[in-house]
């Protein structure tokens, strides 16, 4: 591919020129030297097509930092929402895609996406139908795109940084907090202690009444499991009925002595008896694994229905 879409986030560069032969201007932007008319070209036309280099000692000053989100939308012509590029039946870019014209610009000089207009004399229009600006190709390199995320993401300037910006803000080792933000633990941003130690026995009574729910509810299903196979067993050795076949009562007795209704009864009974120990432990910026946070969360769901709503925010 001749032409480049950059769509990604990019660092905020600023900058005054001092360059005797143009005029200071902001270093990003359609009009700065990283834009389209770049490298200083005289706005009145003097020099108009002309370029300058600018070399290191150019600048006053420059900075470089992380653009915001709104910097980055203002920059943007529309955002990427699909990642194919190129259809392989048309062989033209596929709309919101990585190459997307309507974002991006037309690949072909003064005509847009449909063909609907072409040439020089319909400069600056677009397409109703495509939504295609008619322009210049050449403009594909200079325009971006963005994607808006489904959650916030942390850059490596902020985190991988040594020592770590993220960190030392939070007061957290680098070690945990890249374990948070790739997603393999969980941490505890509140915890009411005082509430806890206050309602311990309540708490520790509504868990005792869960357990016993959980092996009410093994024992339930496994008896309804045997009441299904007697009743098949009886209607097959009667014939009373066509459709209850040898393979269906054999279904229903391997039904009801599955004893893996029973495992999960004690993995259940375990993951709430492990979370109650660890509520009495927990504390602000603990790192909790997943098998850890789905306790605890089975936990708050038994006490929100025993106790209350207001137990959900311990």
């Amino acid at each position: 591919m001749a032409e480049s879409t950059n769509i990604f986030a990019v660092p905020s560069v600023e900058g005054t020129i001092t360059d005797r032969n143009a005029k200071p201007e902001r270093a990003y932007g359609e009009g700065g030297i990283f834009g389209e008319r770049a490298g200083g070209v005289d706005r009145k036309g003097k020099n108009a097509g002309t370029q300058h280099t600018v070399t290191a000692s150019a600048f006053d000053l420059l900075r470089i930092g992380i653009a915001s989100p709104q910097d980055i939308r203002s920059w943007s012509r529309g955002e990427v929402k699909k990642p194919e590029t190129i259809n392989y039946r048309t062989f033209k870019p596929e709309r919101d895609g990585l190459f997307c014209e309507r974002i991006f610009g037309p690949t072909k000089d003064m005509e847009c996406s449909c063909g609907k207009y072409k040439k020089s004399k319909f400069k600056g229009v677009i397409c109703d139908r495509c939504g295609v600006e008619v322009t210049r190709s050449k403009v594909r390199r200079a325009r971006m795109g963005h994607i808006e995320l489904a959650a916030p993401v942390a850059h490596l300037w902020y985190v991988k940084g040594v020592p770590s910006p993220m960190a030392l803000l939070l007061d957290m080792s680098p070690r945990f907090l890249e374990r948070v933000l790739y997603f393999s633990h969980w941490i505890v941003t509140k915890a009411d202690q005082n509430k806890i130690s206050k309602n311990v026995e309540k708490i520790r009574d509504a868990i005792q009444e869960g357990l016993v729910e959980i092996d009410q509810s093994r024992d339930l299903e496994r008896k309804r499991n045997l009441d299904i196979y007697e009743e098949q067993k009886a209607i097959l050795e009667g014939g009373e009925d066509e459709n209850v076949t040898p393979e269906l009562v054999a279904a229903a007795r391997k039904r009801a002595e599955d004893v893996s209704g029973d495992s999960y009864a004690e993995d259940r009974k375990k993951e709430l008896q492990d979370a109650l120990g660890l509520l009495n432990e927990i504390e602000p910026k603990r790192l909790l694994a997943d098998n850890e946070y789905r306790g605890l969360q089975r936990l708050l769901d038994i006490l929100v229905a025993k106790l209350g709503p207001e137990f959900r925010d311990l």
